[in-house]
């Protein structure tokens, strides 16, 4: 159930992230703006399913 939460808290931060930066800007600066976010909420899902397992 945790490994899940952390999922899927993770992939819900990041849509909508998404959704704020298409609703601000044109849809080809959103979508870059986005690439540096989406590689912090992996580190960060990473990170969190490492001290989940206890690693």
């Amino acid at each position: 159930m945790q490994t899940l939460a952390i999922a899927v808290g993770h992939v819900l931060a990041v849509a909508a992230a998404h959704d704020v930066a298409i609703s601000r800007y044109d849809h080809r600066t959103a979508v870059r703006s986005q690439y540096p976010m989406l590689l912090v909420m992996i580190l960060y899902t990473v990170i969190g399913l490492l001290l989940l397992l206890g690693a």
